[in-house]
């Protein structure tokens, strides 16, 4: 198991490490917050607003499990779509 964890260079774990945070954080904005959330009811938005903090909620919990929360900062903006 020694000579397995050896046969990579620790540039190719960089590398790796950088391609697998690239594509964790192109699932968030490409797929995550690109969700459509209906609220069937249209009352006082509670639903939305719960619904958010699920999706947020969810989102952190991602990043995190990869460690990659430290990484995100102001300047990543997401875009969310609001139908209107």
């Amino acid at each position: 198991m020694e000579s397995l964890s050896n046969a990579v260079t620790s540039d190719e774990k960089k590398s790796l490490s950088d391609l697998f945070a690239l594509h964790c954080l192109d699932f968030v904005k490409d797929e995550i917050c690109n969700l459509s959330i209906l609220d069937p009811a249209m009352g006082s938005g509670h639903f939305l607003v719960n619904a958010i903090t699920c999706i947020t909620n969810f989102i952190v919990s991602y990043l995190n499990n990869y460690g990659l929360i430290s990484d995100i900062d102001t300047s990543l903006h997401i875009p969310v779509k609001v139908a209107g």
